[in-house]
C-alpha cells in the first residue's frame, strides 16, 4: 500500500508557508530599504571628506552661490538649487537618492555639511515632497535623521 499525503495535510502545509511568507516579506523590504539608506550614508561620508579637503585647500567650505556660473560636464552633475549645491547622481530607475551640500549659513549656524534624500519621481529637487525622509551629516561626522529616515 502506497503512503501519501492527504489533501488536508497539503492544505495545512500551504497555509503555514503562506503565513510565514506574510510575516517575512515586510521584514525583508525593511532590510532592503535600510541597505539602500546605508549606501546614502556612505556617500554622505565621502561628500563630507571632499568638503573637508576643499576647506583645507581654499580655507572656506564649498558654497552653492560659487557654482552658479560654472558649467560642469561630469557625472554626477552639479547644479545650485536654492542655497544648496545639488549633486545629482543618476540611477537606472525612477527613484534615486539625491545629495546636496549645505550653504555657508547652515555651516556657520549648525555645522551641517550635506544631506541625502530619496527622490521618488526621478525629478531632482529639494526635499520637495513634504514628508520625504532625509539624512544630514555634520562636518564633525554626526548624522541626523529627519522625517522618519533610519537612524545611523
Amino acid at each position: 500500500m502506497k503512503k501519501s499525503f492527504t489533501l488536508i495535510e497539503l492544505l495545512i502545509v500551504v497555509l503555514i508557508v503562506g503565513i510565514l511568507a506574510t510575516v517575512a516579506l515586510p521584514q525583508y523590504t525593511k532590510v532592503v530599504e535600510k541597505a539602500k539608506w546605508a549606501e546614502a550614508v556612505s556617500m554622505l561620508g565621502s561628500i563630507r571628506q571632499m568638503c573637508l579637503l576643499y576647506y583645507a585647500e581654499h580655507s572656506f567650505y564649498p558654497n552653492a552661490s560659487a557654482y552658479t556660473t560654472i558649467n560642469v560636464d561630469l557625472e554626477p552633475t552639479y547644479s545650485p538649487v536654492g542655497d544648496w549645491l545639488l549633486l545629482d547622481v543618476p540611477a537606472p530607475d525612477a527613484g534615486r537618492y539625491c545629495y546636496a551640500i549645505h550653504n555657508q549659513n547652515d555651516v556657520a549656524t549648525w555645522g551641517r555639511c550635506a544631506f541625502a534624500y530619496y527622490e521618488k519621481d526621478g525629478v531632482p529637487g529639494w526635499v520637495g515632497d513634504p514628508g520625504d525622509p532625509y539624512l544630514e551629516i555634520d562636518y564633525n561626522g554626526d548624522f541626523h535623521d529627519q522625517r522618519g529616515a533610519p537612524a545611523f
